[in-house]
């Protein structure tokens, strides 16, 4: 019966002995004191062995606190080589150039190949007392698409008859972008130059009772694009119409043409 006795009483113990821990920096005499990151669970002897940044304590020199983290607020960003994807917007200009190729053949005249110098810059911004990783974009992208020359016989104009029209498209794109993230602001886009050339003319000599015919194609057509990463580029090419606006000289009078070539 006594040891039955005894052995109830250290295990009665065992719970108090495994929750008790011996502070190292006092030579094992006295138990754990401080709850350095508020846990509920005492793990410390004393505020200064909670290191910086927790329980009050400060950081250390030369970095600052956010929260109880501790960090270096004049760190650089770390840059990496970053990849634009341009094929949205080759896209948008082949719709166009599909329209112009509907009216007539053409001929293509080959571009390059796209240009990209844009790099990728992250680091550890402080924001409401959290360590945030941030983004920083800088650098170009551009690309040169070519351009296509059409042939175009143009039936069923008014005091002409007939003309043969020359159409002509190209376009590039070019990005330049610079900017990074904020605490306040996530969101970094840039505006892209879609440059777009469109135009041609037509010309007609001793028809019937027309002595000559100039004109030009006026071609109306809106483009835009928008980069905002980590999104790749976006654009659009808006072909509205082509319209031949010219002059025909008859034998006793010059008649201003104006013919609708392709409307959208």
């Amino acid at each position: 019966m006594k040891i039955k006795y005894t052995s109830l009483i250290i295990l009665g113990l065992l719970p108090i002995l495994s929750y008790a821990q011996d502070c190292p920096c006092d030579d094992g005499t006295s138990e754990y004191t401080v709850d350095c990151d508020g846990d509920g669970v005492n793990d410390a002897c004393s505020v200064e062995d909670c290191g910086p940044c927790v329980a009050g304590n400060e950081a250390s020199e030369g970095n600052e606190c956010c929260g109880t983290t501790e960090y270096d607020p004049e760190t650089d960003w770390e840059f990496t080589p970053y990849s634009v994807d341009l094929q949205a917007l080759q896209e948008a200009y082949g719709a166009a150039k599909n329209i112009f190729e509907s009216v007539g053949p053409c001929e293509q005249s080959a571009g390059g190949l796209p240009t990209v110098s844009v790099e990728l810059g992250v680091k550890d911004v402080c924001c409401n007392e959290t360590l945030v990783s941030k983004d920083k974009y800088q650098g170009t992208a551009s690309w040169n698409f070519g351009s296509i020359q059409c042939e175009w016989p143009l039936f069923g104009i008014p005091i002409i008859g007939s003309v043969n029209g020359v159409g002509n498209l190209g376009a590039n794109v070019s990005f330049s972008i610079s900017g990074e993230q904020t605490c306040d602001e996530t969101e970094i886009c840039s505006t892209g130059t879609f440059g777009v050339s469109a135009g041609g003319g037509a010309s007609l000599s001793a028809v019937g009772d027309i002595i000559s015919f100039t004109g030009t194609l006026n071609v109306a057509i809106e483009a835009q694009a928008e980069w905002c990463p980590p999104e790749e580029p976006t654009g659009e090419v808006g072909l509205q119409s082509i319209t031949l606006v010219g002059e025909a000289e008859l034998v006793w009078i010059s008649q201003g043409v104006s013919y609708t070539v392709w409307e959208g």
